[in-house]
């Protein structure tokens, strides 16, 4: 049974990446590569002995069959394309990219080369949702009509959407498949955001603009949904799906559980109707997740990331997923900055606020 070598760059979530390559049975976490000396000292804490001054000197020497990325999108473009040179696989944190450009170059090169990617987009892999998809198809809460994403928090906007968005748009895409139109809006202290607004995101996850966004979208099977990034407190993300005969909602903070039933999809006469009932999973359908913890579903993403590798089947995970949110994120700003609503998918690829000063 093959054992596959892997190596890690980047410190984003660090303790909990490397918790789940440790954990998972057939990885062998077996170098890092340090950028400076407190990711060196890092790594060493984290009991990684073998660490490479530099990325390259890391796929050259240390005979990896995958690199996990963990760093800013501008580096994760680059060292995807790198590691697709001399065919290793490819985890990475998201975004995939700042731009369409570059992540549609990633996708094709690791399938030109023959190699998996993957961004952790983890909530497809989080037993919660992957429950509250099957009662989804199963009819639980009838046919599914809306969905109401929300993610909120003292950050902009403009940060939201391109981080935490990657994970609420691919949730909506996950319950709902592909969408077809979308239409966005974003504001800067309660007017609409101009090309002045624009600003560099601190995180190096490309430009921004805007304290707050709503997004409508329309997917291809008619159901519809609205995506808000809310500058406010408290923090909060989660998804409601309404159906015709009640409603499911997933969120953080996770108490008195994740997932969460009601009867009656908005309202009734019914108090019983109105009232959210957690839905608990058994401990083997958990599968070591635990409540506020994402460190066994990261093991779950890897080791399905293994067997990806093995069978040639796409990853839930995948660039190709990760791309199709990021799309979103995009369509966006491009709706705002055309005042129009925009049909997906984008054929406009660069970056929607890299081409509003130019005009």
């Amino acid at each position: 049974m093959k054992i596959y070598r892997t190596g890690i760059v980047g410190t984003t979530h660090l303790s909990s990446h490397v918790s789940a390559l440790n954990a998972a049975p057939r990885v062998e976490l077996v170098a890092a590569a340090a950028q400076n000396d407190a990711e060196r000292e890092l790594f060493q804490e984290l009991g990684i002995s073998t660490i490479y001054s530099s990325y390259d000197d890391m796929l050259a020497n240390a005979d990896l069959d995958i690199v996990e990325i963990d760093t800013n999108p501008i580096q994760l473009y680059e060292m995807t394309l790198a590691a697709a040179e001399r065919g290793i696989h490819v985890l990475g944190e998201k975004p995939i990219a700042i731009s369409l450009t570059h992540a549609d170059e990633m996708v094709a090169a690791c399938d030109r080369a023959g190699i998996q990617l993957a961004i952790y987009n983890i909530r497809r892999c989080d037993p919660y949702h992957i429950r509250a998809k099957r009662l989804l198809e199963e009819g639980y809460i009838g046919d599914l009509l809306t969905m109401r994403a929300t993610s909120r928090s003292s950050n902009p906007s403009g940060h939201n959407l391109i981080n935490l968005g990657t994970h609420l748009f691919d949730i909506a895409r996950f319950f709902a498949g592909d969408a077809e139109w979308l239409d966005g809006y974003v504001t800067t202290d309660g007017k609409p955001a101009t090309a002045i607004d624009i600003q560099p995101h601190p995180g190096g996850m490309g430009p921004m603009a805007g304290d707050k966004s709503t997004t409508t979208l329309g997917f291809k099977n008619g159901v519809t949904a609205t995506v808000d990034f809310w500058r406010a407190e408290p923090e909060y993300f989660g998804i409601e799906l309404i159906g015709t005969e009640g409603a499911l909602a997933i969120r953080v903070p996770e108490s008195p559980c994740p997932l969460m039933h009601r009867s009656d999809a908005l309202w009734s006469d019914s108090p019983e109707d109105n009232i959210w009932q957690p839905i608990e999973l058994p401990t083997t359908e958990l599968a070591g997740r635990g409540p506020g913890s994402w460190d066994a579903v990261y093991r779950i993403a890897v080791e399905e990331f293994v067997r990806c590798i093995e069978t040639g089947d796409e990853h839930p995970l995948s660039g190709a997923q990760a791309v199709k949110a990021l799309e979103l994120i995009q369509g966006t700003y491009e709706s705002h900055r055309l005042g129009a609503r925009v049909s997906i998918p984008l054929t406009q690829r660069r970056h929607p606020l890299e081409e509003w000063p130019e005009e």
